[in-house]
C-alpha cells in the first residue's frame, strides 16, 4: 500500500476527512475511523491535532467577529450622540449616570461605584456607554 502525501492546508485537512468520512457507511467506534484514516494514507493523531488547531481558529476568528461587529455598534452609537445631549458639569453627568443606572436596573461594575472620584472624560465615556447599552435594549 502506498503512502499518500499528509495533507498540507486546512482546506486540505477538511477535504480528506470529508472523503473519509463519506467512506463510512455507518456510525463506527476510535479504532475503526483510526483503521480508516490509516487506510486513507492519514496518521490519526496528525489530521486529529490539525483538526483540533483548525477548529480552534475557527473559534477564535468568529469570536473576534463577534467582539468587532458589538464595538462597531457601540461606536456608532457613541458616534451619533451630540455634544448638546450630554450634560456638562461632573454633577449632572453624575446624576444622569445614576437615573440611567436606575431606570435600566443595571448592575454596575466596582471601577464606577465612587462616581466622585472619576474625571470628567470617564464620566462622560460612561455616560455614552450606558446610553448606547439602553438604546441597544430598546431595539431588541
Amino acid at each position: 500500500m502506498s503512502k499518500k502525501r499528509p495533507p498540507d492546508t486546512d482546506e486540505e485537512i477538511v477535504v480528506a476527512i470529508a472523503d473519509v468520512l463519506e467512506a463510512i457507511p455507518e456510525p463506527i467506534g476510535d479504532q475503526e475511523v483510526d483503521a480508516v484514516l490509516r487506510e486513507a494514507g492519514l496518521d490519526p493523531d496528525e489530521v486529529g491535532c490539525q483538526l483540533e488547531s483548525f477548529m480552534d481558529g475557527v473559534i477564535r476568528q468568529e469570536r473576534k467577529a463577534i467582539r468587532e461587529r458589538a464595538e462597531a455598534r457601540t461606536r456608532r452609537m457613541i458616534d451619533t450622540m451630540s455634544a448638546q445631549d450630554l450634560p456638562e458639569t461632573e454633577l449632572e453627568i453624575i446624576a444622569a449616570i445614576r437615573s440611567m443606572v436606575a431606570q435600566q436596573e443595571l448592575q454596575f461594575s466596582t471601577e464606577y461605584r465612587n462616581l466622585e472620584t472619576q474625571t470628567k472624560e470617564d464620566l462622560l465615556e460612561l455616560l455614552q456607554e450606558l446610553t448606547a447599552l439602553s438604546e441597544e435594549g430598546s431595539e431588541d
